[in-house]
């Protein structure tokens, strides 16, 4: 049953990773036949389609807890419980005894992303947490605000974003990016009703899993 339910999540994860490739990286989305190609910051895009920042669309680091101002327990994700898609362990802990780091507060639909050694592809999309689920300040927590979250999620999963993040990092024993890094990666915006249609299907999709 276990195999069978990871190779059942493992399909439907593919099949919107897929939907994404086609709509928005092929752009073989319904109708393309009639739009025409313009060309843009990041290379030629359907007409009427923007490209803007992840900051104007979605939040970084939206909220954060302090000592003494959050609950009695949370449930803790560090940056080695999270693999590429998943996340692997949660660790509940009082408060007053978690790790100083167990400060950045998740919510459904929220990105988080490994900001330490972005190319080990540490990332996950949060769906349904504990309700105090807090994750460590290792993360840059993405939040959408003007696009559907699993089209902010395969924007930022894809080879191409994580190699930006790669070639952004600093430092040479723990090469790492900043929210600053995320917050001003260009993001292509197609038009509202094609990203609705697309969260129709890739939601149901993930939420499934």
């Amino acid at each position: 049953l276990i195999e069978n339910n990871t190779r059942r999540i493992a399909i439907l994860e593919e099949m919107a990773r897929a939907l994404y490739r086609e709509w928005f990286v092929e752009f073989r989305f319904p109708g393309h036949e009639g739009v025409r190609m313009v060309e843009s910051a990041v290379g030629p895009i359907p007409e009427g389609w923007e490209v803007t920042t992840i900051g104007k669309v979605a939040d970084v680091n939206r909220a954060s807890i302090r000592a003494g101002n959050g609950p009695e327990f949370i449930d803790y994700v560090d940056i080695s419980s999270v693999g590429t898609g998943t996340i692997d362990k949660i660790e509940r802990f009082r408060l007053a005894d978690a790790p100083g780091r167990a400060r950045r507060k998740v919510a459904h639909g929220d990105v988080i992303w490994s900001t330490v050694r972005p190319n080990r592809r540490s990332f996950c999309l949060v769906l349904n947490p504990p309700t105090d689920m807090i994750v460590s300040t290792g993360f840059a927590v993405l939040s959408s605000r003007i696009v559907p979250f699993t089209y902010l999620f395969h924007a930022t999963t894809t080879d191409g974003f994580a190699e930006y993040l790669t070639n952004r990092a600093r430092g040479a024993a723990y090469p790492a990016v900043t929210g600053e890094d995320f917050a001003s990666a260009m993001i292509v915006l197609p038009p509202a009703d094609l990203l609705g249609a697309f969260h129709i299907v890739a939601a149901d999709n993930l939420e499934l899993k």
